[in-house]
């Protein structure tokens, strides 16, 4: 990387926020600039889903703004947290790094007995790449039209109105116990091996409705065969401005976002953290870059900064905590 481009981009960010690592840099031309070698960025799922995309798309943005290699690496397994495991055993350099979900940073403490890693404390948030709401959608011949009358049928019917879910512990399956709670339903939960599989159902009218991101349900809400009632977040999605919030349905308190973030091992040199925080927040506000975020409806990112990011993962990790202990959810 040239010293003078790293320089100049954290610039911006004051002296202040540089920390040790480039302060000592700028103050000696021969201390080692980072990054020397190409950086590696996990995501602990399969390539083709929504943590890929937007890994792919923070590599492809932000490598060419450090003239090193991002390498995108897919390990799989037990819900995204054996990517989380390693790179918690990563030297903090900079050089590993993990793109991941709530499903890993706000679930899995809960729900897994041995975790081999603790989100609060083995990581370093680095920066939000994207977030969207989950959304409520039933098959279109369900005799429903709005969230109200939903209710109404799923009252006149206990524990009969069933919800798919990607899986115990899912974004899916959390929100829609969050639904039922709220609105003092008995509905009945039917897991399936990825949110994809559960849409599949709801459109063939096995299963009557379910909650998950636009980037999965969308394609199903404009062909006609899925109705989308309502998302769950403060305000509209501005790709999908005609579904309300549940609030605006007639029930607050339903807030779920699914989204998609960047951390490094704890210890992580600040001014590495700040530089790279820096890089995405520029890269996100080109047009091509926001609109490829809002195309998988991931454009409510309302917080920017490493501190912010942590405060809302503790934030939502308390409030997840009271539906996983309330629903029991563990993992199988």
């Amino acid at each position: 990387m040239d010293r003078r481009i790293a320089l100049k981009t954290l610039g911006a960010l004051g002296a202040a926020a540089w920390g040790p690592g480039l302060a000592r840099a700028a103050a000696d031309p021969a201390a080692p600039a980072w990054p020397a070698r190409p950086v590696r960025v996990l995501v602990g799922t399969a390539p083709g889903g929504i943590t890929d995309y937007m890994a792919r798309l923070f590599t492809q943005y932000v490598a060419p703004l450090t003239s090193q290699s991002f390498i995108v690496e897919n390990r799989g397994g037990a819900s995204g947290t054996l990517a989380a495991a390693a790179v918690a055993r990563e030297p903090a350099d900079g050089y590993t790094l993990l793109a991941t979900t709530p499903t890993v940073m706000i679930v899995a403490p809960y729900i897994y007995r041995k975790l081999g890693f603790d989100p609060g404390k083995d990581f370093d948030p680095v920066c939000l790449l994207g977030a969207g709401p989950m959304v409520l959608v039933v098959n279109a011949d369900l005799p429903v039209r709005s969230v109200a009358e939903l209710i109404a049928l799923a009252r006149s019917k206990p524990g009969e109105l069933a919800y798919a879910s990607g899986g115990p512990g899912t974004a899916a399956h959390l929100t829609g116990e969050l639904f039922a709670s709220t609105a003092g339903l008995e509905l009945v939960h039917v897991p399936y091996k990825g949110d994809g599989q559960g849409a599949v159902d709801v459109v063939g009218g096995q299963v009557p409705m379910m909650f998950s991101v636009m980037s999965v349900l969308g394609p199903h809400i404009q062909s006609g065969r899925l109705r989308a009632l309502g998302v769950a977040s403060s305000r509209r999605m501005a790709s999908a401005p005609d579904i309300p919030t549940l609030a605006e349905a007639g029930l607050p308190g339903v807030d779920s976002l699914a989204w998609v973030a960047i951390y490094a091992p704890a210890g992580t040199p600040p001014a590495i953290v700040e530089q790279l925080n820096a890089h995405w927040q520029a890269v996100r506000a080109r047009p091509e870059v926001a609109a490829q975020i809002a195309s998988v409806a991931m454009d409510q990112a309302d917080f920017r900064t490493p501190a912010e990011l942590a405060a809302f993962q503790q934030r939502e990790s308390v409030r997840w905590g009271e539906v996983i202990r309330a629903s029991g959810v563990q993992a199988n």
